[in-house]
């Protein structure tokens, strides 16, 4: 019974340190003049060896709404096929649009589908277990309004942020 209470107390005491991850990304979610923020909010889950992180802060302007996501490990595997396709471009007769490429030092995915557009920032092109990606996902917004609000934030520092939850 004692050894029971001795693990359940360590599990406690490591929670608050999974915790944290997430909130240090905190930030580098700046308020962009005209906006309104949400309070940024995130999910830290570790399971064996791997691990994901997921910090996140909405953005409103009247109809226009941006989320701003960073996906760290095994969920952001789900961007990775567009990693390996560079200066890939696709436009369709009914507005459809997707291109990879890169863009100040880093691999980018730019989309857009009816009123929705995305872009994604590929922070590593390594280990899948342990890749990141920042997420801008725009809803009743263009596509160039959504690159423009995405080149407010400090993009490399949220490389460098990422980078530091392996060390």
């Amino acid at each position: 019974m004692r050894k029971i209470l001795i693990f359940f107390l360590l599990l406690f005491m490591l929670i608050p340190v999974f915790a944290e991850k997430y909130e240090k990304f905190y930030p580098l979610f700046k308020d962009i003049p005209g906006w309104k923020g949400n309070k940024p909010g995130g999910t830290d889950i570790s399971y064996g060896n791997n691990q994901m992180v997921m910090s996140t802060r909405e953005y409103y302007k009247g109809e226009k709404n941006v989320t701003v996501n960073v996906v760290v490990g095994i969920q952001a595997m789900t961007y990775w096929q567009a990693l390996k396709m560079a200066n890939m471009k696709v436009s369709s007769s009914n507005g459809e649009y997707l291109e990879v490429k890169d863009m100040n030092g880093f691999r980018v995915l730019l989309q857009r589908e009816n009123e929705h557009c995305s872009l994604v920032i590929f922070l590593s092109k390594e280990n899948l277990n342990k890749g990141g990606v920042l997420v801008f996902d725009g809803t009743k917004i263009s596509l160039d309004e959504l690159l423009n609000f995405a080149k407010k934030f400090d993009w490399k520092g949220f490389k460098k942020v990422y980078s530091s939850l392996f060390k």
